[in-house]
């Protein structure tokens, strides 16, 4: 999976999500009102409407999140959105 957009200087990002031996890591989203939703996959996630990205690896996700989310065994993806954005940021689980 590739999500690609463009940040606020214009520039265009991309990110690679490579699943190597079936792992798949937990896709979560937070509006700015720290609400925490799980997305079924990351392109689910409109580009326009993220602030950042960042990956933890499974035993930070673990410490952070315990058994919340399921197994967290191949890390976490978590999307923080804009502010101006959190009403249209993902098609939901």
């Amino acid at each position: 999976s590739i999500l690609s957009f463009k940040n606020g200087a214009g520039r265009e990002t991309h990110f690679r999500v490579l699943e190597t031996d079936g792992a798949k890591p937990v896709t979560l989203v937070t509006d700015a009102d720290g609400k925490t939703t799980q997305v079924k996959d990351i392109l689910d996630v409109k580009p326009e409407t993220i602030e950042s990205m960042t990956v933890l690896k499974s035993e930070q996700a673990k410490m952070i999140y315990g058994d919340e989310y399921g197994d967290l065994k191949d890390g976490v993806i978590l999307i923080n959105l804009k502010k101006n954005e959190q009403k249209e940021q993902t098609t939901q689980e």
